[in-house]
């Protein structure tokens, strides 16, 4: 199964892209998770995308599988990922791991 995860733009990445065209974060490494999943069976949860003014990292944010997206935890810098869940519909992934109909 595949997991196309979602930028802050709405833009969708495939692992050659490390680009993302528009504000917020642009940036980020898709191919070391990609290798991971498929050298050694671990799919990436996230990829964490950052945005750079001068060389300087003033934003990073998580790049979520699809159909999840990156919610705000209500606490904590809006600029930094950690202060970001991965959530579908405001659900958990836990909770969907429960249910009957999970996605994955």
């Amino acid at each position: 199964m595949w997991r196309r995860p979602r930028t802050s733009t709405g833009s969708s990445w495939s692992p050659a892209c490390t680009t993302v065209v528009g504000a917020g974060t642009d940036s980020f490494d898709a191919l070391s998770p990609v290798v991971q999943w498929v050298e050694h069976g671990i799919p990436p949860d996230q990829i964490i995308a950052s945005h750079a003014e001068d060389g300087v990292v003033t934003r990073t944010r998580p790049l979520c599988p699809y159909p999840e997206a990156a919610a705000y935890k209500v606490k904590g810098s809006i600029d930094v990922a950690d202060n970001f869940k991965c959530k579908m519909n405001g659900r958990d992934r836990a909770d969907l791991a429960s249910s009957k109909h999970s996605y994955r």
